[in-house]
């Protein structure tokens, strides 16, 4: 739409340069504060802005955060220990707490003819060459028992599920699709074989 000489930003721009003109080589003190203090404004409006821009993309516009096999290759952890689509988690830095976010309940087979099976959601803590505290994860040894730590050492990582299971690192280097299941803990009577599991680990310790 075209700018008629009658228009209201016409009629505006008309009055308003005239205004600016004398305020900017007007002599009076209070002309010059005035412009001092608004343009003062300004950039404190405009500091403002950034500042509640930047805080806010952090939140909403994705945490620009490193992938997972990233962050594990940092803490010199293999990179499949977590399936391939536990793509999305959430990590802090200060505690190190990691938690994984995995799409459905799922098992890995790794070359080593070993399994892992994972919750929907996986927790721990982050160190050097180890996580530990692990919640939501447990491996096969005769029976499915929970995984606590994952430690590596060299070329061996350690599985510490009721006893430690060392195994070869090389395994888990690739990263692998899960098979979906139905259930984490399956079957009604889990707790008494993990007991007489437990039974077994006392006497072989003994």
């Amino acid at each position: 739409m075209s700018r008629c000489p009658g228009s209201f930003q016409s009629r505006a721009h008309h009055h308003a340069e005239p205004l600016i003109s004398k305020l900017w080589y007007s002599e009076d003190p209070f002309c010059w504060n005035f412009l001092f203090c608004s343009n003062l404004l300004l950039r404190t409006l405009k500091c403002i802005f950034i500042c509640y821009f930047d805080h806010y993309a952090t939140i909403y516009i994705g945490k620009m955060q490193k992938p997972l096999p990233d962050l594990l290759k940092e803490y010199d952890l293999p990179i499949g220990i977590f399936p391939r689509d536990a793509t999305n988690y959430e990590f802090n830095e200060e505690t190190r707490k990691l938690t994984v976010f995995i799409p459905s309940i799922c098992e890995v087979g790794y070359k080593d003819s070993s399994v892992v099976r994972f919750s929907t959601t996986v927790t721990g803590y982050l160190e050097k060459g180890k996580i530990a505290d692990i919640e939501g994860m447990k491996t096969k040894v005769m029976i499915w028992v929970k995984v606590t730590c994952i430690a590596s050492t060299g070329s061996k990582l350690s599985f510490t599920a009721g006893m430690k299971k060392t195994r070869d690192r090389g395994a888990y280097e690739v990263l692998r699709d899960g098979v979906g299941i139905d259930k984490f803990w399956s079957g009604h009577n889990t707790s008494k074989v993990l007991y007489f599991y437990e039974l077994l680990l006392l006497c072989h310790c003994c």
